[in-house]
């Protein structure tokens, strides 16, 4: 007479198997979400560096640099929740690349190159500590005709 039912091996690997299902779904589900945080913030910079570009052409060669430009905290709603990014704006003359300092003023030069850095901090996907992210690029200003 054959029972009905599930021996207590079948059980047992059928549990087995769950609990590793869900132990890589809940990984997985962790690192798709530092993933998207990571994009989110390069996507902001991205905007960030946009703006500043804008605010260089903008900019009257020669003039000191206004200190509004060094700090920039866009304000974003994720998932109902403010996700506030404070950037670090570092906006210096080139001078690997020929840069003198004339766009905010340091010399008579009629060509400067700048270099952009754009940096933020954000946590480890690890959970522990945070570390310093950056983007940066380097633009050419003339006196006469703005940025290159």
């Amino acid at each position: 007479m054959k029972r009905s039912g599930m021996t207590m091996t079948e059980v047992v690997v059928a549990m087995g198997v769950l609990a590793t299902v869900i132990i890589a779904y809940l990984s997985v589900s962790r690192t798709a979400s530092s993933s998207a945080s990571q994009s989110r913030n390069y996507a902001l910079a991205t905007i960030v560096a946009q703006n500043v570009i804008a605010e260089i052409s903008a900019h009257q060669y020669g003039e000191p640099r206004p200190d509004a430009w060094l700090d920039i905290s866009p304000f974003l709603v994720v998932e109902g929740r403010e996700s506030q990014v404070k950037f670090k704006l570092a906006i210096e003359p080139d001078t690997e690349s020929g840069g003198n300092g004339s766009f905010f003023g340091a010399s008579a030069a009629n060509v400067d190159v700048l270099n952009v850095r754009v940096s933020w901090r954000e946590p480890l996907p690890s959970g522990g500590g945070s570390r310093e992210q950056d983007i940066s690029f380097r633009l050419t200003v003339r006196r006469e005709n703005g940025v290159y």
